[in-house]
């Protein structure tokens, strides 16, 4: 028999509200995805230990993205309003950009309703994730070409591509339950050291559905006023329109490190 606070957890975990379908288009497309990933990591799992820059994407506890941070907002509304349906993860190793994984998206919802433009998150229903991961030279010639022309953070991949970096994914082993055992390691390591899982969000519990149930819950009681919101800082400090305290962050988070308000950082400016 589940318990009440079971019942809950599962209620926020797709296809249940507020999740929707997304129903990729055919063929399908996607996007290359770029993640500073952990150094004190064998794998290339996100930079859960980087000091002022923990991150929580990609979030394979959950299998999505965007559900508890800021970052990639344009290509993940570029997703919803085209239905692509494949995001490919790549980030540095060894002084080079590898292929790491990628998630097959099936749902979205709203993350941050009144940001302009707003903001969604976005859930797979299968991901994969290698290792050791796929080097860009392995690839046919043509999918190299376009995985290896220089992005910053996203870019579009067209069917063809896509296929192609599917079909080399899918040859390998899935290892993406060891990715998430490594995450939960660093993790720890963090946690028996500053007190915290992420220092930087000032939280000491996982990423699970959980805590998903907070964000999610959210996106439906949002009374703030539309805003134009950046996901980064010149300064690297944000102030809460809730409790006003200043924290210091590389990247906006969605929830406030003192007060645990959603949505409610702003961007401090240097003085002018």
């Amino acid at each position: 028999m589940t318990t009440p606070n079971a019942d809950a957890i599962a209620a926020v975990i797709p296809p249940n509200p507020p999740w929707r379908e997304l129903y990729p288009a055919t063929p399908l497309e996607g996007y290359l995805s770029y993640y500073l990933s952990d150094d004190l990591s064998r794998l290339p799992v996100r930079a859960v230990t980087l000091v002022r820059n923990n991150k929580a994407d990609p979030n394979l506890e959950t299998k999505t993205y965007g559900l508890f941070s800021t970052c990639g907002h344009g290509m993940r509304a570029s997703i919803v309003k085209h239905r692509y349906g494949v995001i490919f993860f790549l980030t540095r190793r060894g002084g080079r950009r590898v292929l790491t994984g990628y998630y097959r998206l099936r749902w979205y919802t709203l993350g941050a309703p009144n940001d302009v433009p707003p903001d969604y998150a976005l859930a797979a229903d299968v991901i994969r994730f290698v290792n050791p991961p796929i080097e860009i030279s392995e690839l046919p010639p043509k999918p190299r070409r376009v995985v290896d022309k220089w992005f910053r953070v996203f870019k579009h991949v067209d069917a063809e591509t896509t296929a192609a970096l599917l079909a080399a994914f899918n040859r390998r082993k899935d290892r993406s339950n060891e990715h998430v055992a490594e995450i939960d390691r660093l993790e720890r390591f963090s946690r028996g050291r500053t007190g915290y899982r992420y220092v930087g969000r000032k939280q000491a519990q996982p990423f699970n559905w959980e805590l998903a149930g907070m964000y999610l819950a959210a996106t439906s009681s949002e009374t703030t006023p539309p805003t134009r919101a950046s996901t980064s800082s010149p300064t690297n400090e944000w102030v809460c329109a809730a409790c006003d305290v200043v924290s210091v962050n590389k990247a906006r988070l969605k929830r406030c490190p003192e007060c645990g308000a959603m949505n409610s950082l702003r961007a401090v400016p240097r003085d002018k």
